[in-house]
């Protein structure tokens, strides 16, 4: 064997150790830098009102110069939209599969116009609101896992607290219904204990078949949180 083979033959063996080093450290970097040292999770996040822009839309005004004077005519006008605003708690029992509990509150209100025939004068107007809060017992599975970042899903079902200053057609200012918002993909990062967190899912609540309260609505929710 000559020096120069001889040399070949350590370059070639410490190249083999060094590859085979990276690797170990990656795979000791995937089996143990993924894993969440962390029990417990709490966030607070915004989601979109746009379902709620599409469906609460204000009447169009009409001319009632034409009509009955004896008769009065109602108009919904000056929709204002409040985003989703929620709270969240995790304890996580596995790396990968976190319960816990989520509260949501969202709101509208408006101005219901009165109007009387002949004249396109209003005669009285009132501030009304609809809120819903919801209680949503969860459960999130993270199915792609990296240092710092995640890829989840979540499914919540719970119930729904409709209330507002207008009464439903059994003559209730308060509804309880059914409510259900899964995340049908969201992904987080995070540094140590701070993370931030985006979902894309669909919130609906309704009271039987009769009350429906939302639908696909919270499309978008933006959240950060703590980990402890």
């Amino acid at each position: 064997m000559t020096m120069r083979t001889f040399i070949k033959g350590l370059a070639l063996a410490a190249a083999l150790l060094s590859t085979a080093g990276l690797c170990a450290q990656d795979k000791a970097a995937n089996t143990t830098d993924h894993q969440n040292p962390w029990k417990h999770q709490v966030s607070i996040g915004i989601g979109d009102p746009l379902t709620e822009t599409v469906f609460y839309r204000a009447t169009p005004h009409k001319d009632y110069t034409d009509l009955r004077q004896e008769a009065k005519y109602l108009e919904q006008q000056n929709y204002h939209y409040l985003p989703h605003i929620f709270a969240d708690y995790y304890y996580s029992f596995k790396d990968w599969l976190h319960v816990g509990c989520q509260v949501d509150f969202g709101c509208f209100y408006w101005n219901n116009v009165y109007y009387k025939g002949g004249s396109n004068q209003s005669v009285s107007s009132e501030k009304q609101i609809n809120c819903n809060i919801c209680v949503l017992p969860e459960v999130r599975f993270d199915w792609f896992r990296r240092t710092h970042f995640r890829l989840f899903s979540t499914v919540r079902l719970g119930i729904d607290i409709n209330t507002g200053s207008e009464k439903d057609y059994l003559g209730r200012n308060t509804a309880v219904g059914i409510a259900i918002d899964p995340t049908f993909i969201g992904c987080s990062y995070g540094w140590e204990h701070w993370f931030a967190a985006f979902e894309l899912g669909s919130l609906s609540a309704l009271c039987g078949t009769a009350q429906i309260f939302m639908v696909q609505s919270k499309t978008f929710a933006l959240s950060g949180g703590y980990r402890f």
